[in-house]
């Protein structure tokens, strides 16, 4: 079973003397973007190394279907906690997080959208109780139909949808679309941006070079 938490506030506190900041809301939750940078899409595009099982049953991210939008994530799971309004990776990229309680684990649930449709989600548990992490990966494995003991690697759906159980220093789990237009997309994005890069860089070399 799991709850979702009311949106938190920062805790500020403090004295005559001197006033201590507990870490922001902002840096608690941007933070935790697993798809902030260029180079860290590679983590769920390239996937092709990793063990795999199949699950017959359709992989969902806590009853959200991937390709579903932000309006329709609010209607099912209510107002996330925080929506990361930062200019990120991708130009039509979103993050949104929520968190809530599995088994009586707090849990960040990080959903990431392109072009408004839900293609990766991230479960965290706030701590690194490794009893946690198994227990969470065994719920997962069950529910899915798999009959490997701690298993990690990734389970696959009919739809090619993945769920990725890493062994991390922080226990989480990732839920990966299959779509494969939509993933194309993000790629040739991805690739432009770095083409650009690249040449900009080699714009600059050659300027370097007409200046000494």
């Amino acid at each position: 079973m799991w709850t979702l938490s009311l949106p938190d506030f920062p805790l500020l506190f403090g004295s005559k003397k001197r006033k201590l900041y507990k870490q922001s809301r902002a840096d608690f939750y941007e933070g935790r973007n697993a798809l902030f940078s260029h180079a860290s899409f590679d983590s769920i595009l390239n996937l092709n190394h990793l063990e795999s099982l199949d699950t017959e049953k359709s992989i969902q991210f806590y009853g959200l279907s991937f390709g579903q939008s932000i309006k329709e994530t609010v209607q099912k799971l209510g107002k996330p906690n925080y929506v990361d309004n930062r200019k990120l990776a991708l130009k039509h990229q979103k993050t949104i997080y929520y968190r809530l309680t599995i088994k009586e684990e707090r849990c960040v649930l990080q959903m990431h959208y392109y072009k408004d449709r839900f293609f990766f989600g991230k479960m965290e548990i706030k701590g690194n109780n490794p009893v946690a992490k198994r227990d969470i990966g065994q719920l997962v494995c069950q529910k899915y139909g798999i009959a490997q003991q701690d298993w990690t690697g990734s389970i696959i759906d009919n739809q090619q949808n993945k769920i990725l159980i890493k062994e991390n220093i922080v226990p989480n789990v990732c839920y990966i679309s299959g779509d494969k237009a939509l993933l194309n997309e993000i790629r040739l994005e991805l690739k432009s941006i770095l083409n650009a890069k690249k040449y900009r860089q080699i714009g600059q070399s050659e300027l370097l070079l007409d200046m000494v």
